[in-house]
């Protein structure tokens, strides 16, 4: 759990004047708190004395404290919300901001639905429980400690034994929570494989409906369920103990106190002041070790967030570019594999001892049967990936001593899977050259034949096309995606099986308008 405080304040150390003023609140807060309990011996003392008016003067002293106590909870409440939502926000910031530098290897390791389990489940949790759990958290802290030192200024006596049996009560605790945070990680893991086996299924929607497939995908879902549940009721259970044992142990360490307590009054050594003062800052600490009990299964659950998320972020990409690293002159003679040998996996070998040349001003197609590389190939001239053995040469320099960047900005590729963003069609092709104007826009729609389309809809340009291009027929969302290619102009077009989904004619009439833009292909 330390560790979660430590890394909690690396993200709240930007907001660090927010964060003291939020403290300063608290502390005024516990110290009011824990002074009106105390406060009660003075009020006893002074009722039996009515004449000097002391009675009324604390009466009054606290009348005008808890009016400033109101203020000051209004106005850290409100700063407590915004101090949460800018701590979260800098978090998913770094956490999406390091998702992108990634390699593609990265999401063949990690299933999408679990990375996507980190931004919705885990930090919907630690951004629902930051506010609550720290807040509350630190408040019964700071009460606490300051009821402590009050009883200690009371009795000493009773503080020592009050102190050696919450002792033992934190012992117990903090062991119960190491083991509740070990089962929370595991479920947290869990879940997050759950998550991603229901996005699949989501997705592959109507291939489940094509196939009659709903009574297999049940059974599975609840064969999931049932492997989930022992880890999840042993992680429950444990937080239940977190919350309920501590109480029960204060109960019986409050018994005992009020037994000795009696004890001393009828011999003559405790004051019934000092007694009722001791009792209720007593039971106000219950209050507290309840509030800590609730906090403490929460901090469990951030823990095993904190550790999911960590290991996203120290996650390094695997294609880096070199210090020295050149931008890329513009394409003008040949890219060459030279002996390229590359699997994704180590015992597998997609390509092996592979060289090829690309000419500049050539159209030069990739013929071979279902994963022989063909992909492969493209992903390799991205750098997506780098050859096992071998190099790809671009007019002679090797691409792994250039900017991937300025490698990526000659390249426009059309893939058959089109990945479209649920945004206007202007938007989509304009990701493809995000300075491109709206007339080169619509020149690249022109190109790709669906130009006349988009004019016949009401927004025309402006229409929103659903996520994944839902709203669109296969070819249509396919010549979308070439114009996005077209538009940024590239020295080198790849079509990857990208015209599939058209018809001959308006395939012919595509490759005529491409190849009038003398695009390197």
């Amino acid at each position: 759990m330390l560790a979660y405080f430590k890394w909690l304040i690396s993200y709240i150390i930007p907001y660090k004047v927010l964060a003291l003023i939020l403290i300063l609140f608290l502390l005024i807060e516990a110290g009011f708190n824990s002074s009106l309990r105390f406060s009660l011996k003075f009020l006893i003392e002074a009722a039996q004395n009515p004449a000097d008016g002391t009675f009324f003067l604390i009466c009054w002293i606290f009348g005008g404290a808890t009016l400033a106590y109101l203020l000051i909870s209004f106005i850290g409440d409100w700063l407590w919300a915004k101090f949460g939502i800018l701590v979260i926000n800098n978090i998913r910031r770094k956490l999406f901001n390091h998702i992108l530098i990634l390699s593609l290897d990265f999401f063949a390791r990690r299933q999408t639905g679990d990375v996507l389990n980190c931004f919705v489940a885990d930090l919907t949790l630690l951004e629902e429980s930051l506010v609550s759990t720290i807040s509350c958290g630190l408040l019964s802290l700071a009460d606490f400690l300051f009821s402590i030192s009050l009883i200690s200024y009371l009795n000493s006596d009773l503080a020592l034994l009050v102190l050696s049996g919450l002792s033992v009560i934190f012992i117990i605790t903090f062991w119960l929570i190491s083991k509740a945070s070990e089962s929370s990680y595991i479920l947290r893991e869990k879940e997050g494989i759950l998550g991603s086996n229901i996005q699949e299924k989501l997705l592959n929607f109507s291939v489940i409906k094509l196939f009659s497939l709903e009574k297999n995908m049940s059974e599975d879902f609840s064969l999931q369920l049932k492997n989930i549940m022992k880890i999840s009721v042993s992680a429950q259970y444990l937080r239940f103990l977190i919350f309920r044992l501590p109480k029960l142990l204060f109960i019986l360490l409050q018994v005992i106190t009020i037994t000795l307590s009696g004890i001393w009054i009828l011999e003559g050594k405790l004051e019934i002041s000092v007694f009722v003062a001791f009792q209720v800052l007593f039971i106000g600490l219950l209050g507290n070790i309840e509030t800590l009990s609730w906090v403490l299964p929460y901090l469990v659950n951030e823990t095993a967030v904190m550790e999911r998320l960590n290991s996203v972020l120290s996650e390094v990409p695997s294609i880096v570019e070199q210090p020295q690293a050149i931008v890329l002159p513009t394409f003008s003679k040949a890219i060459d594999f030279k002996n390229v040998t590359f699997g994704y996996f180590e015992d597998q070998k997609i390509l092996e001892q592979v060289s090829l040349s690309f000419r500049r001003g050539q159209f030069t197609t990739i013929v071979g049967e279902s994963g022989s590389g063909k992909s492969t190939i493209i992903k390799l001239l991205l750098r997506f990936y780098d050859p096992h053995q071998g190099c790809i040469l671009f007019d002679g320099i090797d691409l792994r001593n250039v900017t991937q960047d300025s490698l990526r900005a000659q390249i426009g590729v059309v893939s058959q899977n089109v990945m479209l963003f649920n945004t206007t069609i202007a938007q989509n092709i304009r990701f493809g050259h995000l300075n491109a104007t709206d007339e080169e826009i619509r020149l690249a729609a022109k190109d790709a034949e669906i130009d006349d389309y988009i004019m016949s809809l009401p927004q025309k340009y402006d229409t929103i096309i659903g996520e994944k291009g839902s709203q669109l027929s296969g070819g249509q969302g396919q010549r979308i995606a070439l114009a996005r290619a077209l538009v940024r102009n590239p020295a080198i077009l790849i079509l990857d099986e990208a015209t599939s989904a058209l018809d001959p004619i308006t395939e012919a009439s595509i490759l005529h308008r491409v190849s009038a833009r003398k695009i390197a292909s």
